[in-house]
């Protein structure tokens, strides 16, 4: 059951994310994006900010839409909104490192989806336990078992009281 509820609140998830991107005419705002703005002209940087939220607005949809169908294991869908993600936002910033780890890895490409997440670790000041749990199954689905091995018994000193009862 928690696992059909998670599908449906997952493809929820991406339908939300279509209608938001549908209800933004992208061709104009991509026009008006690529446009400088006068910034004596107060009407014309209000709308610029407007559409500035705009765009935000759509790479944020477009990032959980990825997140989700990578999770959904749908590697096509997900390429695709990674793709549309990428016409909107430099993929290849920090800032976006975990959503091209997760459509990476949805992809089977474990090489690209360790060196987006490790992008994304070192961007963190204090990693957390499930990044690194997700950094030693990247490790594990790469052949390398013995540094798998390595890092999650990492995983023991750097979290002992989760692992108290070992």
């Amino acid at each position: 059951e928690a696992d059909d509820e998670r599908r449906e609140r997952l493809e929820r998830l991406v339908t939300v994310a279509d209608e938001l991107v549908a209800t933004v005419d992208l061709d104009a705002l991509a026009a008006h994006l690529g446009r400088r703005v006068d910034r004596e002209d107060k009407q014309a940087v209000r709308i610029a900010k407007e559409k500035e939220k705009e765009r935000d607005a759509i790479v944020q949809a477009l990032s959980k839409k990825v997140v989700a169908l990578a999770q959904l294991d749908s590697s096509e869908r997900a390429g695709a909104a990674y793709r549309a993600l990428a016409a909107w936002a430099d993929v290849a910033e920090a800032k976006h490192a975990m959503v091209t780890a997760m459509h990476e890895k949805a992809a089977k490409n474990f090489g690209l989806a360790l060196a987006a997440l490790n992008k994304h670790i070192g961007e963190q000041k204090v990693p957390t336990q499930e990044l690194l749990q997700e950094r030693a199954q990247l490790i594990e689905a790469l052949g390398w078992k013995s540094w798998a091995e390595h890092e999650r018994l990492a995983l023991l000193v750097k979290f002992p009281k989760s692992y108290s009862r070992l």
